[in-house]
């Protein structure tokens, strides 16, 4: 979705450091209000029974109830969750099935679309047990502690994979291939050294955090 004459690399940095800013930006929004909330009503903002979505789901909301017009706030802040969740849904579908139908099911004579629809239609049987009445329960349970290690699990591998198994000189020739630039060296020693400790860290301290509660 990138302009051809746009460098990749210059995206790939562009990319996660708005996610950065804005990621503290909604942190610090969030929690202004929590310890405003904490005072006000003289409980320890530890002590808060609010945790997870309901960061999300009870906080802002909360805070957006204090604003003028409350409800025209509140229609672009849900408004905006729900177009951000079909937009994650597009690149995970998009991503999965192009791999999904190069190099299963092309060969057993589906197209793209089949093979989209295939996935699309396992993720909602996956996906309706999170509708029932215990279904914010069982998000909970998923989103505590499955995508809490396997997302920084998959990630070292990935950077494994990149940096020691494919190695650095396939590495710049896929590039190259694909993007008609190469890789910096310093993404390369990051893909092989830093990030790999770093995630083993994280899941680490991750580990140690869910024992300790």
């Amino acid at each position: 979705y990138r302009h051809k004459e746009e460098s990749i690399m210059t995206t790939s940095l562009i990319v996660p450091i708005s996610i950065i800013i804005f990621g503290i930006i909604c942190s610090i929004t969030n929690f202004c209000f929590l310890g405003n909330f904490s005072k006000n009503i003289g409980i320890p903002i530890d002590k808060l029974p609010i945790n997870g979505s309901d960061l999300a789901f009870v906080t802002y909301p909360a805070a957006l109830n204090l604003l003028p017009w409350p409800n025209f706030w509140s229609i672009i802040f849900f408004t905006m969750l729900v177009t951000l969740g079909i937009d994650t849904q597009f690149t995970f579908a998009e991503q999965v099935s192009y791999y999904l139908h190069k190099f299963v099911l092309s060969s057993r004579g589906y197209d793209k679309f089949q093979s989209a629809s295939i996935l699309c239609a396992i993720n909602t049987i996956f996906g309706i047990i999170f509708c029932f009445g215990n279904g914010i329960y069982i998000f909970e349970i998923f989103d505590n502690y499955v995508t809490l290690f396997s997302l920084f699990i998959i990630s070292v591998v990935e950077c494994l994979i990149l940096g020691h198994y494919i190695g650095e000189e396939k590495l710049q020739k896929m590039s190259i291939e694909y993007t008609n630039e190469t890789v910096p060296e310093y993404f390369i020693q990051f893909y092989r050294v830093y990030y790999p400790v770093i995630g083993l860290l994280f899941v680490f301290l991750s580990f140690i955090k869910l024992l300790h509660d």
